[in-house]
């Protein structure tokens, strides 16, 4: 073989050693199971704990407002005028609307 032969054959082989390589971290970074959907998943999953922790502590606001409107008395009472707009039967309700002042 000819040290001309040689250095072609050898200038191949890193050619495609050279694009071996870039296929095997393009692989690695793009592919399905890549880096790039590693990060995905991450980012997705600290998306979902703070769901879960947002999550917790409405469960534990509703929980203490499920045991206070247990005890009843005037909690309960508070609730339901409040949030289901109820009267006792002996109230009357006295609604006040703002006039909008019309301009001449």
């Amino acid at each position: 073989m000819s040290p001309l032969t040689a250095d072609v054959s050898k200038r191949r082989v890193r050619i495609l050693l050279t694009l071996l390589i870039i296929a095997f971290v393009a692989g690695i970074l793009l592919g399905d199971r890549g880096l790039m959907r590693l990060f995905a998943i991450h980012r997705d999953t600290e998306r979902v704990e703070e769901t879960i922790l947002k999550l917790s502590e409405e469960k534990m606001s509703l929980e203490e407002q499920i045991k206070q409107l247990e005890k009843g008395g005037i909690h309960l009472e508070r609730y339901a005028r409040e949030q289901l707009g109820l009267i006792a039967e002996d109230e009357i309700v006295y609604e006040f609307r703002k006039n909008k002042r019309v301009e001449k």
